[in-house]
C-alpha cells in the first residue's frame, strides 16, 4: 500500500515517495529589526514628501513674487488716470520684466522634466570652438553693456573642432558667464578658455567676484538651492540654471564643477570627453 502524501510526489522509477518542502511564509522574528524596518521606511516616506513639499514651495515662492508685482501694477495703471508718460512706461516695463521672469521659471521646470524623464537627447555636430565663443559673446552683448564688462576669450591650438549639442551648450555657456557677470563688480574682466588634456576637452569660466564657500561648491547645483539659501547675498534667480547645465554636461558624459580662483573669484571647470560618438 502507497501512503498518502500531501506535500510528496510518488516516483514510479524509484518506487518511493519524494517529499517536497512545505512553503511557510517568511516571518521576521526579531521585533527590534521589523520595528526598524517600519522606521526606516517611514523615514523615506517622509522625506520624500519633505523634499516635495519643499519643492512645490518653493516654486510658489518664486511665482508669487512676480505675480504680485504684475497684478499690482496693472491695478495702478486701470485705477490711476493721472499717470504721467514716464510712469505708463515705467510701470509697463516692470509688468514686461516680472512676465519675462515667470516665462524663464516655467521653461526652466519644463526643461528639467524633459531632462529627468529622458525625453531631450543631444543633437550632436561638429563645431567650431571660435564660433560658438563668438556665438556666445554676440548673446551676451546686451549684459556685457550693462556691466560695463568685457569678455576674455582663449582658445588653445590643439582644439579647433568639438563635438557637441551646440544650442544646449551655449545655453550652459551663457548661464554660468551670466551669473559670472552678476557676481563680479562693473567693469570686470570674464574669462572664457577652452584647451585639451589628454582625451579631455576643458572649458573654463572664471569671473573676478568674491568667491563661493568650499561648503556650497556642491550643493549649488542642486535645484532651487539659491532660491532656498537666504543666507546667501546674491542677484535675484530661480536656482534653477545651474542644475540644469549639469544635467546637460551629464548627457554629454562629462563633468561640471567649481573652484574658487586666486586672489579671489570663482572658476567654473567643464570637462568633456573627446570621444563622443555622432
Amino acid at each position: 500500500n502507497e501512503p498518502h502524501h500531501s506535500t510528496g510526489v510518488y516516483s514510479i522509477l524509484n518506487n518511493e515517495w519524494i517529499l517536497k518542502p512545505e512553503k511557510k511564509p517568511i516571518k521576521i522574528d526579531n521585533i527590534n529589526v521589523k520595528l526598524k524596518a517600519e522606521r526606516i521606511m517611514d523615514s523615506i516616506d517622509d522625506l520624500y514628501a519633505e523634499m516635495k513639499d519643499d519643492f512645490l514651495a518653493t516654486v510658489s515662492h518664486e511665482l508669487k513674487s512676480p505675480l504680485t508685482a504684475i497684478c499690482s501694477f496693472s491695478e495702478i495703471l486701470k485705477d490711476s488716470e493721472h499717470l504721467t508718460e514716464e510712469e505708463v512706461i515705467h510701470f509697463s516695463e516692470i509688468i514686461n520684466k516680472e512676465s519675462q521672469r515667470i516665462t524663464r521659471l516655467v521653461n526652466q521646470l519644463l526643461d528639467l522634466e524633459k531632462y529627468d524623464t529622458g525625453k531631450e537627447p543631444l543633437n550632436l555636430s561638429i563645431v567650431h570652438v571660435k564660433e560658438l565663443f563668438e556665438d556666445v559673446e554676440n548673446a551676451l552683448k546686451g549684459e556685457l553693456n550693462h556691466f560695463q564688462s568685457r569678455l576674455i576669450m582663449n582658445i588653445s591650438r590643439e582644439i579647433q573642432e568639438i563635438v557637441i549639442d551646440k544650442d544646449k551648450m551655449m545655453q550652459v555657456l551663457i548661464n554660468l558667464l551670466t551669473n559670472a557677470l552678476k557676481f563680479s563688480n562693473k567693469n570686470s574682466e570674464i574669462k572664457i578658455t577652452c584647451f585639451k588634456v589628454d582625451k579631455i576637452i576643458h572649458f573654463e569660466i572664471e569671473d573676478q567676484g568674491k568667491g563661493i564657500d568650499e561648503e556650497y561648491w556642491d550643493l549649488i547645483f542642486e535645484k532651487f538651492f539659491q532660491a532656498r539659501n537666504q543666507t546667501l547675498k546674491k542677484p535675484k534667480g530661480s536656482g534653477l540654471g545651474l542644475a540644469i547645465s549639469r544635467k546637460i554636461i551629464r548627457l554629454h558624459q562629462g563633468n561640471i564643477y567649481v573652484k574658487n580662483s586666486t586672489p579671489n573669484g570663482t572658476i567654473f571647470k567643464i570637462e568633456l570627453p573627446t570621444n563622443i560618438n555622432l
